[in-house]
């Protein structure tokens, strides 16, 4: 899917936009992101061609009701498609219609929240709504990288082992829907959104910043568990949705071997700390009973909002268990969701370590990877030409203070959580990547830059 042409290309990546849903919302700056769009053409120099690259998690299906990990009916995923336009997030969509009526092109691609966007009936949908055609608007939607001279892009979710993407039985799925036929196929859907369907959606209300922590995997199953003692009783149903989803052991980002599955086991090795902590729950995540009765999410519902919930314990006004307080202690370390995360310079985990390998695999045909999906901003490399880029996230984050994750904060970690129910406790921190390509491919130049300077 590479490109030549005669002309030097700008292009410019943003990711994980996380358009849709009611509040409390991931993405509540929806008039930034229209405005920083339509600045996006006046960065072009005069003998430049631009293109604006979307890298997955651009509508957010998951997030619009009816909650469903996957919406397989192509007209309900259109309904969902047009609340979004139509609502809060309107004008995105007016800034993007503009983008691509002056002639720029739009490039989109699917990421772990909007395989939706791989069904025709949705494509169309956008292309109507953008008063667009099939020649300026590129869907990157069958588990291809994306190349444009020596640059790759992709989502990221491919070296996450509870978010990954069925792309055989999606491609499987669009080919008989394009057709009009019924498909044969059912998708395997992935952990993480059967999870942010049962549980993260059914508990926003209680702790307005649970999808924020994303992505959603096996580790903020466990922070769940803190905050829900009654999930206990799912644990093993949830250690078995995380160990469905994985056919590959892949902690290093390694390509695959001979299966439609990519991905890691975060589990692989123990993780000492967390079993203490979490004890028999703890063991169920990594090696869940071989077989139990997977209950609807209407039933884990019941469970929940028990004396010993952390709402109910912070409605009343009494203090966090210890061992509760270490164990959502050691998560949020985890989940890097201190406010050291946020340096460009930091870890790369997983999608950085699958970058340098395939930089070094392809022998210089590729200079620079750019990745989203972790919502955490990086640049790595040389200040004006990056050999590793991720986007980070146009949705909001949480940041909680490092010195909240000492061992001594007990009481500072408490008013913490306590403010992060009543009060927004998000912090916006938008960014893109700027990408000169010359007309033979070469990268001239490759850098993540704040939206918000």
């Amino acid at each position: 899917m590479s490109q030549r042409t005669s002309r030097d290309r700008r292009v410019i990546v943003i990711s994980d936009l996380h358009l849709g849903g009611h509040p409390p919302r991931m993405m509540t700056q929806p008039h930034r992101l229209a405005a920083f769009i339509e600045s996006v053409p006046r960065r072009l120099n005069s003998n430049e061609m631009l293109e604006l690259v979307i890298a997955g998690d651009f509508v957010d299906f998951l997030a619009v009701e009816p909650f469903l990990a996957w919406t397989p009916d192509p007209n309900s995923a259109r309904r969902k498609l047009d609340l979004v336009v139509a609502g809060f997030f309107a004008p995105v969509f007016d800034a993007l219609r503009d983008f691509v009526a002056d002639g720029h092109r739009l490039t989109i691609m699917v990421g772990n929240h909007d395989v939706e966007m791989a069904l025709p009936a949705v494509q169309d949908a956008l292309l109507a709504q953008l008063d667009a055609t099939p020649q300026s608007i590129r869907f990157v939607d069958d588990g291809r990288a994306y190349h444009i001279g020596r640059l790759l892009i992709e989502h990221g979710n491919r070296y996450d082992g509870a978010n990954l993407n069925d792309w055989t039985g999606l491609r499987a799925i669009a080919s008989a829907q394009s057709r009009g036929e019924s498909p044969q196929t059912e998708l395997q859907v992935s952990a993480g959104s059967r999870i942010v369907e049962g549980i993260v959606n059914q508990l926003k209300d209680r702790y307005p910043f649970i999808n924020l922590l994303q992505p959603a995997g096996e580790l903020l199953a466990f922070l769940l568990l803190s905050f829900e003692p009654s999930l206990k009783w799912q644990m093993g149903m949830i250690g078995q949705l995380f160990q469905a989803a994985v056919r590959v052991v892949d902690n290093r980002g390694e390509q695959p071997g001979k299966t439609k599955y990519v991905g890691y086991l975060p589990t692989e090795q123990l993780d000492p700390e967390l079993a203490t902590a979490y004890g028999e729950a703890y063991n169920m995540i990594r090696v869940p009973p071989p077989v139990q009765q997977v209950s609807r999410s209407s039933d884990w519902l019941k469970l929940l909002a028990q004396s010993d919930s952390l709402s109910t314990i912070l409605d009343r006004g009494e203090p966090i268990p210890n061992d509760r307080l270490h164990q959502i202690r050691l998560v949020m370390r985890r989940l890097l969701l201190d406010d050291r995360s946020s340096k460009w310079d930091g870890g790369t985990g997983a999608c950085g370590k699958a970058a340098e390998r395939m930089l070094e695999d392809s022998s210089g045909s590729f200079e620079t990877v750019i990745m989203g999906h972790t919502h955490q901003p990086r640049h790595i490399g040389d200040s004006m030409k990056a050999h590793y880029i991720n986007t980070g996230a146009w949705a909001d984050v949480v940041r909680v203070p490092e010195r909240l994750l000492a061992d001594d904060a007990d009481s500072e970690l408490t008013q913490f959580l306590q403010q992060l129910r009543t009060e927004p406790g998000r912090t916006f921190l938008p960014c893109y990547a700027d990408i000169g390509i010359a007309p033979n491919g070469a990268i001239n130049h490759a850098f993540l830059t704040s939206a918000t300077e």
